[in-house]
């Protein structure tokens, strides 16, 4: 975890401790910014995989909101974790369920807005199963 850039680094230092950290064993490194566009990433990506092209690159782009996973990826990164978006995302849709729920609207009318209870129970029975 590199949080060079953060501190006022620039890409070629970020990027030259990022190769000594492999060469010292590190099968990949995170490069963490605060900006909010990956340029600065970006480039240090293109400079780390110059001279260590096996490096595996992970981020976690939570305040760099214009680049998609599939463009993150094109650009040599191997691991993309997104913490909390599914979970803002299940709060959006709770929240939709409820105002309509509030409104009047019956919960066969709202079948198509939530997972049929079997898909609930068959997570469930995965989980358990894996955990025994």
């Amino acid at each position: 975890r590199l949080e060079g850039l953060i501190s006022g680094w620039s890409v070629e230092q970020v990027s030259e401790r990022a190769i000594e950290i492999v060469n010292h064993g590190a099968s990949g490194v995170m490069i963490h910014t605060k900006d909010a566009t990956a340029d600065q990433v970006l480039a240090c990506y293109d400079l780390i995989l110059k001279k260590a092209p096996k490096t595996l690159l992970m981020m976690v782009p939570q305040n760099i909101p214009d680049i998609s996973m599939t463009q993150w990826f094109h650009h040599g990164c191997s691991i993309v974790v997104y913490p909390n978006q599914m979970l803002r995302a299940s709060i959006h849709s709770q929240r939709r369920v409820l105002q309509q729920m509030g409104r009047g609207v019956s919960l066969g009318e709202l079948a198509d807005s939530v997972v049929p209870i079997r898909e609930l129970l068959d997570i469930e029975k995965t989980f358990n199963d894996r955990t025994k």
